[in-house]
């Protein structure tokens, strides 16, 4: 093992020699072999010298791209804000047509001038307008029989207080009837029929009149 460690040195020794020996006799070859490590040492250097300055130039174009696209989101975020804006100036009159339509509170006084304004324009008798007052408070208990029999989303809203309950009676004749349950079913406020019930007034057993009983629903936007 020893003897075989010793002759290879003396092989890479003699290798060695031969090159130095060529090295300096030759200018060529000293001036290729002097270039050559020159290069070498400047690679070296520059390879373990400017290896932070290009990650640290890597990673700044990459934040510059990332805050870039960043940028460019918020922009569009604040040209959506400025046509939003824009178009809720342009509807503001509209608004509060909304909260008349559905109101934060059920407003009974509200729907029963409503009531009577649509009978005086359509000249039917208005003897009665009632509102049921469980359906003004929020109810969290088992829902009434009113949303008992109701579709599922119908008896959610019923059970959490969001409908006001109405009844009204009115008489007239049959095209003044008509176009006052018309004009109810076509009120601003959406009004959900739940029944209608109709009977004859008769003078001296002569029929002259109509008289109906309304009752429905109406919704309402609960705080």
């Amino acid at each position: 093992m020893a003897l075989g460690w010793r002759k290879n040195y003396l092989r890479y020794q003699g290798y060695f020699l031969n090159v130095l020996s060529v090295y300096q006799r030759r200018q060529d070859v000293k001036i290729f072999l002097e270039l050559l490590l020159s290069l070498t040492t400047v690679i070296f250097f520059l390879v373990f010298a400017l290896k932070p300055t290009v990650i640290t130039v890597i990673n700044l174009y990459k934040d510059v791209k990332a805050k870039e696209a960043l940028v460019a989101l918020m922009d569009q975020k604040i040209d959506d804000l400025q046509k939003a804006y824009s178009l809720l100036n342009a509807q503001a009159d509209k608004i509060p047509l909304i909260f008349s339509s559905v109101p934060q509170n059920p407003s009974p006084e509200t729907l029963i001038r409503q009531i009577e304004g649509l009978a005086g324009q359509t000249s039917v008798n208005l003897s009665n307008v009632s509102v049921e007052e469980e359906a003004l408070v929020s109810q969290d208990s088992a829902p009434s029989a009113n949303t008992q029999n109701a579709p599922a989303g119908e008896e959610k809203l019923s059970s959490s207080g969001k409908f006001i309950f109405f009844s009204t009676k009115v008489s007239g004749d049959y095209s003044q009837i008509s176009q006052f349950l018309k004009n109810l079913e076509n009120l601003r406020r959406p009004i959900s029929f739940q029944s209608i019930k109709i009977s004859t007034v008769q003078t001296e057993g002569i029929t002259n009149n109509l008289s109906t009983l309304v009752s429905g629903k109406a919704p309402y936007l609960q705080k």
